[in-house]
């Protein structure tokens, strides 16, 4: 990389995060550069065969199982497979990684006619552009237009661009038609632009027990898993304005639980421990031999996703996460572990309780309340098939290859005017 764009880079980068101290302020210029971008962008002609790939900072999500797919299918020979990412990655004679605010970062946001999304449309769509938003999972959290908490002046700003900000949406990617009704009002998109094709990541979960379980000690290091059986604990994001309990704290606590060790021990357990992307890493200040952390670096230098690994575990806990509704698909115990339940429901706020009845699995707010539902996780048996029949429309693992599908079809009408362009496109659907 030249010294010139490495400084530019970093000026934009220092920038944004003096500016991000002030998230009021930060909404503001980012929308009003978003104006900007736009006008300029419609001198810029469009690449009807570029797709540009965006996740919260690398190959993740829900973006990463649409790659995968279209990777499986060859398509990488006719078309243009770009990611935008937030490290550097080495020259791949395939596709392209590109790194956010580089020159080549501006240069295809620009030119690329599609790009997908998982965490809402880029400030750099531009006009003319075609934006598919999978978004990263079913929220528990409010969100958007159905905010449902004391507002802040930031919540208010937050609020108010919303609908000026969904606009850039053309299709918003949902599980079933329950979502698509919910989502339609989190974000005001008309339902029309909600296509119920099912979730990406959630291809993951229909893979084999035995190769996730290759997956997992893959990530882990480990030559052997001989555990009686395997938990995750995948808390949420915490870090709010005015919320006074940290992920830290709550992790600190567990770690420091001698009955939680013991049990763990005792039953022969595994806990593994994945924070949220966007949360501080924490580790644990002393060995222990059945509690193991893992990272998103660890997923993805074995080129992994949570979700490859997930058919692996026997029990979730998580707390306010998207990642139960998936982990429903496997009917397997899920526990609730939320001893800040009512700081949460104040300054978050909920779009569906996880007290709320309907909702399946233990709640646990104390240690010891969690400790009691490890042990007596397999007595009695969860039943997800009717929460899951409201929540996703098809249950198949065919998820990608529907998005994949729908992508080609928006492909071949760009393209109906070159008609072996449009051929080849429509050869690869299924």
């Amino acid at each position: 990389m030249h010294k010139k764009e490495l400084l530019s880079r970093k000026a934009i980068r220092f920038l944004l995060i003096a500016i991000s101290k002030s998230p009021a302020l930060t909404m503001i210029l980012t929308f009003s550069l978003g104006l900007l971008f736009n006008i300029f962008s419609v001198l810029i002609p469009k690449d009807l065969r570029k797709v540009v790939f965006v996740s919260l900072r690398e190959r993740m999500d829900n973006s990463e199982f649409v790659f995968r797919e279209m990777m499986n299918r060859g398509l990488d020979s006719i078309l243009k497979l770009v990611w935008i990412t937030e490290r550097e990655y080495g020259e791949d004679p395939v596709h392209e990684y590109v790194t956010k605010y580089s020159k080549r970062y501006f240069y295809h946001m620009l030119t690329a006619k599609y790009i997908i999304s998982t965490h809402g449309p880029p400030t750099v769509k531009g006009f003319g552009q075609m934006h598919i938003e999978l978004w990263h999972g079913i929220p528990f959290k409010s969100l958007g237009l159905l905010l449902n908490r004391k507002l802040s002046l930031t919540d208010r700003i937050r609020k108010l661009l919303t609908i000026p900000i969904s606009k850039k949406i053309d299709y918003l990617i949902v599980t079933s038609e329950f979502t698509k009704k919910l989502f339609s009002n989190i974000f005001g998109i008309p339902k029309e632009r909600c296509v119920v094709l099912g979730q990406p990541r959630c291809s993951g979960i229909f893979e084999s027990k035995a190769q996730a379980v290759r997956n997992l000690r893959i990530v882990l290091g480990e030559r052997n898993l001989q555990y009686n059986g395997i938990i995750l604990y995948a808390p949420t994001y915490r870090n709010m304005p005015r919320y006074r309990v940290t992920t830290y704290e709550i992790v600190k606590n567990l770690l420091a639980s001698k009955d939680l060790i013991a049990t763990l021990d005792e039953n022969n357990l595994l806990f593994i421990i994945k924070l949220h992307p966007m949360d501080m890493k924490i580790k644990s200040e002393r060995k222990v031999a059945n509690i193991k952390f893992m990272s998103d670096e660890d997923l993805l230098n074995s080129k992994l996703t949570i979700y490859d690994i997930l058919p692996a575990i026997d029990i979730l806990v998580t707390d306010y996460s998207s990642i139960a509704y998936d982990y429903f698909l496997l009917n397997r115990p899920v526990i609730f572990y939320i001893p800040d339940i009512e700081f949460y429901r104040r300054y978050a706020g909920f779009i569906i309780d996880v007290e709320n009845p309907i909702i399946p699995g233990k709640k646990c707010k104390t240690i010891g309340e969690l400790i009691y539902a490890l042990k007596h996780a397999f007595e009695e048996k969860i039943d997800t098939t009717k929460i899951c029949r409201v929540l996703y429309s098809k249950i198949d693992g065919k998820d990608a290859e529907r998005v994949v599908d729908f992508l080609l079809n928006l492909m071949a009408i760009d393209l109906k005017e070159k008609s072996n362009e449009s051929c080849n496109l429509n050869c690869r659907s299924r």
